[in-house]
């Protein structure tokens, strides 16, 4: 006898939670204001980190795709999207391979360009 599986063991077992690197802006700008959340897209560690691509929470509330100096960014950390999130399906933030360690390392890149 073959056992039905729920709605939300399907979808767990189909659709795991992703792990995406989220940070904040520490200033705000044209595009942005201070403390708006933002993903990482892509790092840049052969540059050292000093500049990294990310999708930032915008103004007018959308999100927008731009490389950003890592000085105005802060608090690297690794956030949990379940399938049920609106950034879940967003193939952007979810190609970092160790999201643990990626954010430590931007959090030191950070620390080493705001201190120069």
């Amino acid at each position: 006898m073959t056992e039905l599986l729920g709605f939300d063991d399907f979808t767990a077992e189909h659709f795991p939670d992703r792990r995406v690197i989220q940070c904040n802006l520490t200033r705000g700008q044209s595009t942005a204001s201070a403390g708006a959340r933002a993903y990482v897209v892509l790092t840049n560690p052969g540059g050292g980190s000093d500049r990294i691509v990310v999708l930032l929470r915008s103004r007018s509330g959308r999100w927008i795709e731009k490389w950003q100096d890592i000085r105005t960014l802060e608090n690297f950390r690794v956030k949990t999207i379940p399938v049920e999130h609106q950034m879940y399906g967003n193939d952007r933030i979810t190609g970092i391979y160790d999201p643990q360690g990626t954010a430590a390392k931007l959090n030191d890149a950070h620390e080493r360009e705001v201190n120069r």
